[in-house]
């Protein structure tokens, strides 16, 4: 979303731009999972515990790559046990210090002011990024190439990272 955002400001230093599996509005379907997730705990009583809960959620990325982002995104909490660093408000569904998304419209607004080649990465069974919405995207940014990741959901760089590297480096 960052990128997106940015990339429509037409920075002159930026040359080239790559979106991975996001649009200025998500999936349904991919929303509700995001809240429904939100809605779990996020505290772990062992590294081992958190990874077989990603586990289960997404059995797709290769083990090695996925445990070695479970046991690098994790950090102790004051009691000993494991939860993700991340900002906690993006965890709260609405109020008390939860995240403002952005407005779709300003989004799409700044995907069509983009000026230099864009990449957008789709993964194939991705809720979140919907073929329609990809579509759509693609159709706004006026020079965008799309690549669409077989077997992958929306976490195309952990689910398939060696296809979504050669994805990448062919278009920079």
């Amino acid at each position: 979303m960052v990128a997106m955002h940015y990339a429509g400001q037409r920075p002159p230093s930026l040359l080239k731009v790559a979106i991975v599996d996001i649009a200025p509005e998500l999936g349904a379907v991919g929303a509700r999972a995001i809240q429904e997730g939100v809605r779990l705990s996020d505290t772990y009583d062992s590294v081992d515990e958190a990874y077989q809960r990603a586990r289960e959620a997404n059995s797709v990325p290769p083990e090695d790559v996925h445990f070695h982002r479970v046991r690098h995104s994790l950090m102790r909490t004051e009691d000993g046990k494991w939860t993700y660093r991340y900002d906690r408000a993006l965890r709260r569904l609405s109020g008390g210090g939860s995240r403002r998304r952005p407005d779709p419209q300003e989004g799409w607004d700044a995907l069509s002011r983009i000026s230099v080649p864009t990449l957008l990465i789709r993964g194939e069974n991705s809720a979140l990024l919907t073929k329609d919405l990809a579509d759509r995207f693609v159709a706004t940014v006026p020079d965008c190439r799309f690549e669409e990741i077989s077997g992958s959901g929306h976490s195309v760089p952990l689910d398939k990272p060696a296809e979504f590297q050669d994805a990448v480096l062919d278009f920079l």
